[in-house]
């Protein structure tokens, strides 16, 4: 099967030697139990019959043309929906007028949009497919191979931010593609030959540097030199890691900086493991840098650290999206959000702020575990409404007169709680004194 894709692709296109460097046995294609060849075969047919010609993936109609770009551009792109409604139920409204082999090219441009994602179900990506391409009055054989569960079954997390801005990833798409297709013959073959080259035009692709999307159709195009690494936060940790770089200089990289940081970091541990047969998504390199750096930014943060901390953003205020949700860290009569706090006095500790989003808050996380051992108290904002609903359900029960599971004290005040002693009293009380 391997030999045939790559003669009917080399013969399409003449390019012989992109594909001798694709399967000469470079292992960044790696990744760890998954098996990534029927979704990369997949994307060498859609090289072949959309980007290299104005093919289709699912039928014989001419569905990847300027012209069908342009149409999408027109009735998609240049008419946004800002209603209520899910994304396919405002696709569906703004393609009703627009000719039937748009919206079979909107059917195929979701296919290989969804095709790297694995929190995504394969009935799912399937059923969108096949609804979109129904829109055109006709109905998707599903048996075809490209719809298969091997294709659709993923490759990586996309995280909930691809689902949400599906609109924009789909928007950066047609962009993408319209760019592309103006492009001479020879320059857009010339492109697609050469991935680094390819990675340089993405950026010019209005925005390029924010859209997932991106790092999908390189690793799918060409997946020995780019990872199957598509969330920006775990790119930039990883290189920040394995680097040894800072977080404010990993964020200076642009995106294909950082995808030749991650090519340079694959090599040197190939080197060192001895195999290429590397993922950072499995061990030995996921626990290295999913799980060490909590330890590693905050190891020397202390009690007069956070109450540096408290104080900053006492003056400061909180940023809107670091409010938070479900605790607060209490001092006297003020609340503050937790992981803020700590994220804050990391950079009082050691001079380098530890990104909220590189660790997580709750019961059970590192991060209250620390605050708490610093003496620090936190609660869930409803603690008190919760506390009152548990004492109101056993009042009413009236079988039951422990009071071991309730706390103490509260924001500096006694708990006295009590339903009677030997008897049940007529009038249980809890009060804050």
């Amino acid at each position: 099967m391997r030999s045939n894709v790559i003669a009917r692709a080399t013969n399409s296109s003449g390019h012989s030697r992109r594909f001798a460097q694709i399967y000469s046995g470079n292992m960044s294609r790696c990744c760890g139990e998954d098996n990534p060849e029927p979704i990369l075969r997949a994307g060498e047919e859609w090289r072949s019959r959309g980007l290299l010609t104005n093919g289709s993936l699912f039928s014989e109609h001419a569905l990847w043309s300027e012209q069908n770009l342009q149409s999408l551009e027109r009735y998609y792109v240049d008419q946004p929906d800002e209603s209520d409604g899910t994304f396919l139920e405002k696709l569906k409204v703004q393609l009703e007028s627009a000719p039937s082999d748009t919206k079979r090219l909107a059917a195929e441009m979701t296919w290989l949009m969804l095709l790297c994602p694995s929190n995504i179900s394969i009935e799912t990506k399937r059923e969108q497919v096949r609804l979109i391409w129904s829109w055109s009055g006709d109905t998707l054989d599903e048996r075809l191979d490209l719809l298969s569960p091997q294709v659709l079954a993923g490759i990586g997390s996309a995280g909930q931010s691809f689902n949400f801005n599906r609109w924009r990833e789909l928007v950066f798409f047609v962009q993408l593609m319209l760019k592309l297709k103006r492009l001479p013959p020879t320059e857009r073959n010339q492109l697609l030959d050469d991935g680094w080259s390819f990675a340089d035009w993405l950026s010019t692709v209005p925005e390029s540097n924010t859209r997932q999307l991106r790092h999908m159709i390189l690793f799918i195009l060409f997946p020995d030199y780019f990872e199957r690494i598509f969330g920006g936060s775990d790119r930039r940790q990883i290189v920040a890691f394995f680097s040894g770089k800072t977080k404010a200089e990993v964020d200076e990289l642009s995106p294909i900086a950082l995808d030749r940081e991650l090519l340079e970091i694959r090599n040197n541990l190939e080197a060192k493991y001895q195999t290429s047969k590397l993922d950072f998504y499995s061990p030995p390199l996921l626990a290295q840098w999913k799980e060490r750096p909590f330890k590693t930014f905050t190891k020397d943060v202390a009690r007069e650290h956070v109450l540096k901390a408290l104080k900053e953003i006492d003056k400061n205020g909180v940023p809107p999206d670091a409010r938070s949700t479900t605790y607060d860290l209490v001092s006297g009569h003020h609340r503050y959000p937790p992981k803020l706090v700590l994220s804050i006095a990391t950079r009082y500790a050691n001079g380098e702020e530890f990104d909220r989003s590189l660790f997580s808050g709750g019961e059970k996380s590192q991060a209250f575990a620390l605050l708490r051992d610093l003496k620090f108290q936190i609660e869930r904002k409803d603690f008190a409404g919760a506390l009152i609903q548990q004492f109101l359900v056993q009042a009413e029960a009236a079988d039951d007169l422990s009071t071991k599971q309730y706390p103490k004290s509260f924001r500096g005040l006694s708990v006295v709680v009590s339903f009677g002693k030997g008897n049940l009293a007529r009038i249980p009380r809890i009060a804050f004194l």
